[in-house]
């Protein structure tokens, strides 16, 4: 990737590339910040393929280090900025880096890991030269270039070990879908240790043009950027989650974008049938997709408004990216395929999932969900994803969450957790006995008896991580006392 940037600079070293809050950075101001850090790195002595973590709220650092980095033969380890310390103590245990970057205020963070500091101030690009210099390239497209942590939403984090090549042929990917163009601009407010965001800063490379960086999701801001706002109408692309798509049209009637923007990539979270039908009556530019860490981002997609029928699917396959089900599980292969998690056996090519679902004669992925989301109540197998359909129907609901409960008598108890749905008036006057009485005569219709939640337990948010995907441990201790009973 740094050979395609280095294309951009020699034939278009005036042209915009990132956009901050405070001001343009051209491909030559960016590239030049990239020599110099990488420079900086030359100095410090670490051998091709050490991990360095980035900490910073800055992701400008994250950018410019992560394209450095490969000069070296170097992977980048970008962290999660603001998480409590144990979790970052957790974090740091899994990837072991050989140094830290981040800020002189955040030095205390990291001063019991044994792992050399480095101050980004220090490392920070100075004022760029009047003269090209040239990479001495030390590794190969097939080495790793980045770690990144997965959420880690309902286990333990996994440390996906990410190439050159991955990145490429992810672009390629996307490309045959959304056709990339020179004019394009794309706005990531995703942060950069999460590979939907920093595939974005990727796809501008390769693709040669700008982006709109931002340091977080701020509803105003991006609203500004993507309606009919002052600094509004350049932006052609954007990914969010659902959340962040969610409260962006909340309490819209109209089609609140600007006509520019060509796609609103989708990822992160499944996407609820509600969102999904408001998007089609707003007639907004949606592109639903399915992929993950370990295939370097989505390997499916297709715009919701050309195909309304296949609404509940993922899309088809990208060039390049072949779909196997077997048996229900889905097994991804392709470029796009990770190396393998850190210290263990390389993927080669080939990911099986942790999903089930199915292709329809059309070629199109349906997700069920997924392989570990059954739990056994009184015998029964239950399918976690298939009750959260059914309580979602519900006009009264806005999101539920099943959960399995220990439960003496039923060895796990079915529970949903629900959040009301805010056009219903005075929801705080539903009493308990009448929500749950309501919700169980709604599922009577369409589950067995065995399938009928046992109880539903109703919350103002549900706790997931900055990407939307649902924090079933916490969630499970909000719900659950000192003493495992339930509150």
């Amino acid at each position: 990737m740094i050979s395609a940037l280095q294309r951009w600079v020699t034939a278009h070293p005036d042209a915009p590339f990132i956009r901050t809050p405070y001001r343009t950075i051209t491909v030559e101001d960016f590239y030049y910040s990239v020599v110099n850090r990488a420079q900086s790195l030359a100095s410090t002595g670490f051998a091709p393929g050490s991990r360095l973590a980035v900490y910073s709220p800055n992701p400008l650092d994250t950018a410019e280090l992560f394209f450095a980095c490969q000069s070296a033969g170097l992977a980048v380890v970008p962290l999660p900025y603001g998480v409590p310390t144990p979790e970052l103590e957790k974090l740091l245990e899994i990837v072991i880096p050989d140094g830290i970057f981040c800020q002189f205020q955040d030095r205390a963070l990291f001063e019991k890991t044994n792992v050399q500091i480095l101050s980004l101030e220090e490392q920070s690009p100075g004022p760029a030269s009047c003269q090209t210099q040239d990479f001495q390239y030390a590794s190969s497209p097939k080495d790793t270039c980045v770690i990144l942590l997965t959420s880690g939403s309902s286990g333990k984090p996994k440390a996906v070990e990410l190439s050159i090549d991955n990145f490429i042929a992810s672009f390629d990917g996307w490309n045959s879908l959304l056709r990339f163009t020179k004019s394009d601009h794309y706005l990531c407010c995703l942060p950069l240790n999460h590979v939907g965001g920093l595939s974005i800063v990727t796809r501008a490379v390769l693709g040669g043009f700008p982006i709109t960086l931002m340091a977080k999701f701020q509803k105003d801001q991006v609203s500004d950027f993507l309606t009919s706002g002052e600094s509004s109408g350049d932006i052609t692309l954007v990914s969010l989650v659902p959340a962040m798509l969610h409260i962006l049209i909340d309490g819209r009637d109209k089609n609140p974008f600007h006509p520019n923007l060509r796609a609103i990539v989708m990822g992160g979270s499944a996407m609820p049938s509600g969102l999904e039908d408001q998007c089609l009556k707003l007639k907004l530019p949606i592109v639903k997709s399915y992929g993950m860490t370990e295939t370097c981002s989505g390997v499916t997609g297709f715009y919701l408004n050309d195909s309304p029928d296949k609404r509940r699917s993922s899309g088809k396959p990208f060039a390049g990216v072949n779909i196997i089900v077997d048996n229900d599980q889905i097994i991804i292969q392709g470029k796009q395929v990770m190396k393998g998690y850190l210290n263990q056996t390389e993927a080669i090519g080939q990911f099986k999932t942790q999903d089930r679902g199915h292709l329809d004669e059309d070629g199109y992925l349906f997700i069920k969900g997924r392989s570990d989301d059954v739990i056994i109540s009184g015998g029964e197998n239950i399918r976690l994803s298939e009750i959260e359909a059914v309580v979602n129907q519900h006009p009264w609901i806005s999101e539920s969450v099943a959960l399995g409960m220990p439960d003496d008598r039923w060895g796990e108890k079915l529970v949903v957790v629900i959040t009301m749905n805010e056009s219903i008036t005075h929801p705080e006057n539903i009493q308990e006995d009448e929500l749950s009485e309501k919700l169980s005569r709604h599922c009577r219709k369409y589950l067995p008896g065995y399938k009928i939640p046992k109880q539903f337990i109703r919350i103002k948010s549900i706790p997931k991580t900055e990407l939307g995907k649902v924090e079933r441990k916490r969630l499970k201790g909000i719900c659950f006392d000192e003493d495992n009973l339930l509150i």
